[in-house]
C-alpha cells in the first residue's frame, strides 16, 4: 500500500508538471496583458509600453518565463492554504496566491455542500432504483435523472433563483432565501461567529441545490447500474442461498462493492464541479474562484489564469489519488503493491 501511494504521488506530480507546461504555453502565447494600454486613447509612449512589458516579463521568451515561474512556485511564506505556493502577481500588482486562497475558501463551501448532497442522493436513490428496478420507484428516479441531466447549469440556477425570489415575496414575505452573494455585506465586522455561520449557511442553500442536483443526476445512473450488476453477481446469490435476508445481503455485501464505480465518477467529475461552480457563482453573484477566473479572462491576465488552472488541477489530481486509495477500503479483494 505504501509503495502504491508513493508511486501514485510521483505520478501525480508529473501530471501537474505536464499540465503546467501546456497551460502556461497556451495562455502565455494567447493572452496579452498589455491590451488595455494598447487600446488607450491617447496612445501610450513606446518607453511606457517597454517598461510594462518588462514588468510582466513579456520581454522574455515563453520557456524562460515558465522556468522563472516554476522555480518560484513553492514559497513557504505564501498565504495560500495548506501549502505555500507563489503564482506571481496579477495585472493589478496583487499576489495571486493570496487571492486564490480567499476565493477558494468561498468556492469550497459550495463544492463541499454540493458533493455531500449529490453523494447522499446518488447512494439513496441509485441503490433504491437498482434494488427495485423496473418498478414505479425505478421509473420515477430514471425520469427525474434524465430531466436533470438535460437541464443547462445556468438556466437551472437562474430558474431556481427566481423561484426563491417569488417564494420570498409571496409566501414568506421576508428574505428567507438569500439569492445573492456568499454572505451579507459587512457581516464579518459586526456579527458573531454564530451569526456569520448562520448567514453563510442561508446563502449556501440555493447554490448548493443548483450544483448538487445537476451533479447527482449522472451519479444516480452510475450507482443504479452498479447496484444492478452487484445484485446479479454470484457471491450475492450465494449469500441469499445461505438464507441471509435480502436487506442484509445488500447492506453488508452489495453496497460496498457497488460504491466503487461511484467513487471513480466522483473523482473524475471534480473538474466538472469547478466548471459548474463558475457558472453558478455568476448567477448568485458569489466572489469565489469563478468570479476570479472571469476577471482574469477579461484582463487577459496570464499568471492569474495559470494560477487558477493549477489550483483546479491540484484538486483534480488529489481527488483521483484519494479515489485510488479508497478502492482498497471499499473492496478488500483489491491488492495494491
Amino acid at each position: 500500500m505504501l509503495i502504491f501511494t508513493i508511486r501514485r504521488l510521483i505520478g501525480s506530480v508529473l501530471v501537474l508538471i505536464v499540465t503546467s507546461v501546456l497551460v502556461f504555453w497556451y495562455v502565455a502565447s494567447s493572452y496579452d496583458p498589455l491590451k488595455p494600454f494598447r487600446q488607450s486613447n491617447p496612445p501610450r509612449s513606446a518607453a511606457f509600453m517597454a517598461h510594462q512589458a518588462h514588468v510582466y516579463h513579456l520581454d522574455q521568451s515563453v520557456p524562460v518565463r515558465y522556468w522563472n515561474w516554476l522555480t518560484h512556485l513553492i514559497d513557504p511564506s505564501s498565504s495560500f492554504p495548506f501549502i505555500g505556493f507563489n503564482f506571481g502577481v496579477d495585472t493589478q500588482g496583487q499576489a495571486i496566491a493570496g487571492q486564490l486562497g480567499q476565493r477558494l475558501e468561498v468556492t469550497s463551501r459550495m463544492i463541499i455542500g454540493a458533493v455531500i448532497l449529490a453523494v447522499v442522493l446518488a447512494i439513496v436513490l441509485g441503490v433504491l432504483a437498482g434494488v427495485r428496478r423496473d418498478k414505479p420507484v425505478d421509473i420515477g428516479v430514471t425520469i427525474l435523472t434524465f430531466i436533470l441531466i438535460a437541464l443547462p447549469t445556468f438556466w437551472f440556477a437562474a430558474v431556481l433563483k427566481q423561484f426563491a425570489i417569488n417564494l420570498n415575496q409571496d409566501v414568506f414575505h421576508d428574505q428567507f432565501f438569500q439569492t445573492t452573494f456568499e454572505e451579507s455585506p459587512g457581516i464579518e465586522s459586526y456579527g458573531t461567529s454564530g451569526q456569520i455561520f448562520t448567514d453563510q449557511f442561508k446563502h449556501l442553500i440555493l447554490p448548493t441545490l443548483s450544483l448538487g442536483l445537476l451533479t447527482t443526476a449522472s451519479w444516480i445512473r452510475y450507482q443504479r447500474a452498479s447496484t444492478i450488476e452487484v445484485l446479479d453477481a454470484d457471491f450475492m446469490r450465494l449469500a441469499r442461498a445461505k438464507g441471509v435476508r435480502n436487506r442484509t445481503v445488500v447492506r453488508r455485501h452489495g453496497l460496498r462493492n457497488a460504491l466503487i464505480p461511484l467513487v471513480t465518477v466522483m473523482a473524475i467529475d471534480i473538474g466538472a464541479l469547478f466548471g459548474g461552480a463558475i457558472i453558478t457563482e455568476q448567477v448568485y453573484a458569489w466572489h469565489g474562484m469563478g468570479d476570479f477566473l472571469s476577471l482574469a479572462f477579461n484582463r487577459e491576465d496570464t499568471y492569474a489564469v495559470i494560477g487558477w488552472v493549477m489550483v483546479a488541477a491540484i484538486f483534480v489530481v488529489l481527488f483521483n489519488l484519494f479515489a485510488d486509495l479508497l478502492y482498497a477500503v471499499l473492496d478488500p479483494r483489491i491488492r495494491l503493491s
